[in-house]
């Protein structure tokens, strides 16, 4: 399978005049559900849903208690997390403190079967195009979508 795009119109509205550009933009994947996610593993590793389950959700926990005292958690070739935080710049070193703080984040880095998994995936145009005005647009649908229904594609099959 591919990352699928569309074609998108957007304003720059900071530019005298106001011009519209074009750009191309990754539609909205498919979301795998965590119940379906435990299903194709444990029939993969050849053990049971619930195992995985509780497997998952204690690497999740302990995961989170180590973020908690700010370290770094590395999941070899899955990749990385590490706890972070956006502060708001002051003028004055006097002026910096906690309260600066703007928003506490989880950053991800990719390990390396994910960097070369990415490197290796195509990109392809989406099957129905609609986010694009066209001179021979007449008011049509212009609503977002692309790359068809509700279908679920199964890449294990």
């Amino acid at each position: 399978m591919a990352i699928q795009y569309e074609k998108k119109e957007f304003v720059l509205n900071f530019k005298e005049g106001k011009p519209t550009m074009y750009r191309i933009a990754a539609v909205k994947p498919q979301q795998v559900t965590f119940d379906k996610l435990l299903d194709e593993v444990a029939t993969s590793c050849g053990v049971g849903r619930a195992q995985v389950k509780a497997s998952i959700e204690g690497l999740i926990d302990r995961m989170s208690l180590f973020m908690e005292y700010g370290m770094s958690v590395k999941l070899g070739d899955f990749g990385s997390f590490k706890p972070a935080i956006n502060v708001k710049a002051q003028k004055s070193v006097d002026d910096l403190g906690v309260e600066n703080v703007t928003r506490r984040k989880i950053l991800y880095t990719p390990g390396k079967r994910f960097k070369n998994m990415l490197s290796a995936v195509s990109i392809t145009r989406a099957v129905d195009e609609i986010n694009v005005k066209t001179s021979e647009d007449t008011g049509g649908n212009n609503n977002g979508g692309g790359g068809g229904g509700d279908e679920f594609i199964d890449p294990s099959a």
